[in-house]
């Protein structure tokens, strides 16, 4: 019902204060200047890329919303969520009883709840990483099962986000590897390292990108009040040095100085204070006892999936949030979940057992 409450509001104010036009386009099922009367197949994904194929298919869960629900833009944005929320559910069946109401709440966070309840790509987003997030705590609950929402998801992130997949390799392949051995802090680490070396072999590479990108932003939001004016990456390799801050800023949305911009701008900024603070207690909280496996687990983890998409939102307040919702529920399941030791320690009594039952 809270959902579906963000779905009316998301059209009737949000999207009045700010317009999103992709929004509309998936609300008709129709996108101008891209043909869309090609049959999705597995040949076209190579043909026009994984962006532009998203962005049909997205326009195709919208057209067939649309001929379902009276072409009425209220019911199909509560379509929209309905995906996201069978994502959500199956996150938060995945989290322990005590971790669950914590979860429960960070999801409802009215930024996160606009964007993944609307006909948006977020949407389906949301639904991908919240079931690959599930299944990765299920793994250390020995109950994950690679059954079809899983395989689902990991083709929509391949679709959508392909840049999430280091995190999930990261946090899906880590886990399985560690499972099996005992120096699981050491071995997190190699492969924490490793995965660093790889970086730097292709900085060049991502150089080029992040200046692609912020190029392609700054043509696209050039009109729009939030776009911060001056350039992000000045320099060769700012996009490394720059990371910290840059990662800071995605996440955050609008800083102090710039809740002014909108009404939104300073709700957002409350909300963005607001969760850092709760999660930083949580860690603080939780940190002199953590083990060494969870902490380095976890904070590649969240390296990988920050990293590559500070990016997109660096350059402008709105995207910022609107880019965020997509990996939010990750950091969620990384800070309020996989970085404890109550689960480690269970992960750890289970493997146990399984040795002692083969021996």
């Amino acid at each position: 019902m809270y959902r579906c409450i963000f779905s009316v509001l998301s059209q009737l104010v949000v999207l009045r204060l700010t317009p999103v036009s992709d929004t509309f386009s998936y609300q008709r099922g129709e996108l101008p200047g891209i043909d869309e009367s090609q049959p999705i197949t597995a040949g076209l994904i190579f043909e026009l890329g994984s962006t532009q194929f998203s962005t049909i298919l997205t326009a195709r869960i919208g057209g067939l919303f649309n001929a379902l629900l009276f072409g009425d833009p209220i019911l199909i944005n509560m379509g929209f969520q309905t995906i996201a929320f069978v994502g959500l559910l199956y996150f938060l069946k995945s989290v322990d009883d005590k971790a669950r109401r914590p979860m429960a709440l960070l999801i409802l966070l009215p930024s996160f709840t606009v964007w993944s309840s609307i006909a948006s790509k977020e949407a389906i987003v949301v639904f991908a990483v919240a079931i690959l997030s599930g299944f990765l705590l299920r793994m250390y609950q020995g109950r994950a099962r690679l059954g079809v929402l899983p395989i689902i998801a990991g083709f929509l992130i391949f679709l959508y986000k392909p840049y999430f997949f280091a995190a999930f390799a990261f946090a899906l392949i880590g886990t399985w590897i560690c499972q099996r051995v005992r120096q699981k802090a050491t071995l997190a680490l190699i492969g924490g390292m490793l995965s660093i070396a790889l970086l730097y072999m292709l900085r060049d590479t991502a150089d080029e990108l992040a200046f692609a990108l912020q190029q392609l932003f700054s043509y696209e939001t050039a009109q729009g009040r939030s776009s911060r004016l001056e350039p992000f990456f000045v320099e060769q390799y700012d996009v490394f040095f720059k990371a910290p801050a840059g990662m800071l800023l995605a996440f955050f949305g609008p800083m102090i100085t710039e809740i002014l911009v909108s009404p939104l701008a300073l709700v957002t900024f409350i909300e963005s204070a607001a969760l850092a603070a709760f999660l930083g207690v949580i860690f603080a909280y939780r940190f002199m006892y953590l083990p060494a496996y969870s902490l380095i687990l976890g904070s590649f983890t969240l390296f990988w999936i920050m990293f590559p998409s500070y990016p997109f939102g660096v350059g402008n307040i709105g995207t910022a949030i609107r880019y965020r919702t997509g990996w939010l529920v990750l950091l969620f399941a990384v800070v309020g979940v996989l970085m404890s030791r109550d689960l480690f320690l269970g992960w750890q009594a289970k493997q146990g057992k399984r040795r002692s039952a083969t021996m």
